[in-house]
Parts: structure tokens; C-alpha cells; sequence
């Protein structure tokens, strides 16, 4: 199980929400609406996917100035892995975002966690299922389709399920652990999305989901809000660079 030791400060809490919302407008504008029933269709076709995922890329491009893809990892064993593919990252800078189902302390989620290497917990308890096969993937899309808004738009995106995510920052499960070797170079933090400041048409580019609950889930998340578990960088990461954390993170708490 991944971990987190802590949130991140007011101040800097704020700029990653300030910073992940620009993207979703920038992604809003770019990217078509997509509703309940086009997504079925969407997840279907290869092609669609790609489409949908290369215009998510070029805008990360247009809104940060980098891009960052799946690729095989450095380390020996490693698997695959995530690295910075075109332009620099600034430290202190939102990279990456873990996707998948927002669990509860109290919510059941032992056969999902079974032979699980992607569930990553928070401080608080609160669990994140970013596994996209098996009982996992089924669990999220049921929840998604559960919580579709008015107009039949989704209240998240469903593409990261796929490895061609329409949110390109939607990739954070996939980044591997630092050695002695090779030092981390971002850390994960804990941020909570309030819904009353993020407009509605942008929840369907976030990829969580709650796994029971209303869509407003004040009585969940304790602050009617997504829980988010973000990427930031630790350092300027160049082209080229893969990312590295430490799955046993202390994000900065404020004094």
C-alpha cells in the first residue's frame, strides 16, 4: 500500500487546486463534451481514445509547457514507468494526479486490495483504488455511471481506465518508487477539491470517484469536496526525466 504522512500546507494546498483547475478549464475548451451514453461508445474505439488523449496532451502543452508519458522505467524490474517527455517542470509544480475510487476508512475494499500493488491510503484513512483491471476497474465505472449529472454528463473521467486518459495528468498510479540509487523527484499530497469552487462542467475531467455516497458527499469527505492525491515536484525535472517518489511521503504540514 502506498502512503502518505501528511497534507500539504494552506498556501501551497491552494496553488495545486489553483493550478489543476486552470488545466480542467484549458482541458474543458479543448476537449468535447462527452456525455453518459458517448462514453460507452468512446471506451470502445481505439481510435476515439487516442484522439481524445493526444488533445488532452497538447493542452498540458499549451497550459504548463510540459508533457509526460507512460514509458518503460529505468529501473531494473521496474516495469513501466512515467517520465517528463517534452519541456521542464518547475518545483512546486502540480505533475501528476492518482486516479481512481475514493474510499472510506469504514468502506469495504479487501478484494479489491487482494494481489493490489495501486491502492495508495492518506493520512486520515481514506484509500485511493487506482487499479484499472479486474474487480477494480468494474467498481469504478459502476460509480461513475451511478453519478451522472444533469444532461447526462459524467461527473468523471473514465478514460485513465483505458492508458489513453483524456486528462494526461491522470497517470499517477503508475509512478515508481525512489531507490538509493535514484533520489525522488516529486511527492504526493493530499488536497481536497472543493465542489462549490470548481464549476460542474469540469468534474467529468477529474478521475476519482466516491465510492458510495451523493456526488456532493459533504458527509464524506468532511469539507464537500473531492479528495484528491496529487503529484508536486520536489525539483525542476527536465525532458527525458522519469519520476520517482517515495511511497512513504511527509507532504509539508502547516505551522
Amino acid at each position: 500500500v502506498k502512503r502518505s504522512d501528511g497534507r500539504l500546507s494552506r498556501v501551497r494546498e491552494k496553488q495545486a487546486v489553483r493550478q489543476l483547475t486552470s488545466l480542467l478549464a484549458r482541458l474543458d475548451r479543448t476537449l468535447p463534451r462527452v456525455t453518459a451514453r458517448d462514453t460507452r461508445r468512446v471506451l470502445g474505439s481505439q481510435e476515439r481514445l487516442k484522439s481524445l488523449h493526444e488533445t488532452g496532451r497538447e493542452g498540458l502543452w499549451e497550459e504548463f509547457g510540459f508533457c509526460l508519458d507512460v514509458c518503460e522505467s529505468r529501473l531494473t524490474g521496474g516495469g513501466r514507468g512515467v517520465a517528463i517527455s517534452q519541456g521542464k517542470v518547475p518545483a512546486g509544480h502540480l505533475v501528476a494526479l492518482y486516479p481512481g475510487t475514493v474510499y472510506m476508512p469504514h468502506e469495504p475494499l479487501l478484494l479489491q486490495s487482494l494481489r493490489n500493488p495501486f491502492v495508495f491510503r492518506c493520512v486520515d484513512g481514506v484509500m485511493i483504488d487506482g487499479n484499472h483491471r479486474g474487480l477494480s476497474r468494474w467498481i469504478y465505472k459502476s460509480c461513475a455511471y451511478r453519478d451522472v449529472v444533469g444532461g447526462g454528463d459524467m461527473s468523471c473521467d473514465v478514460t485513465w481506465l483505458t492508458g489513453l486518459p483524456s486528462n494526461p495528468l491522470a497517470v499517477g498510479q503508475m509512478v515508481n518508487n525512489h531507490t538509493r540509487e535514484v533520489p525522488s523527484n516529486v511527492e504526493y499530497a493530499e488536497v481536497t477539491i472543493p465542489y462549490d469552487t470548481l464549476p460542474q462542467h469540469l468534474w467529468r475531467l477529474l478521475p476519482n470517484v466516491y465510492y458510495s455516497g451523493t456526488l456532493l458527499g459533504e458527509e464524506q469527505s468532511g469539507g464537500g469536496g473531492m479528495r484528491c492525491v496529487v503529484l508536486m515536484s520536489t525539483t525542476d525535472i527536465d525532458p527525458g526525466t522519469e519520476l520517482f517518489s517515495s511511497y512513504l511521503t511527509l507532504v509539508h504540514t502547516a505551522s
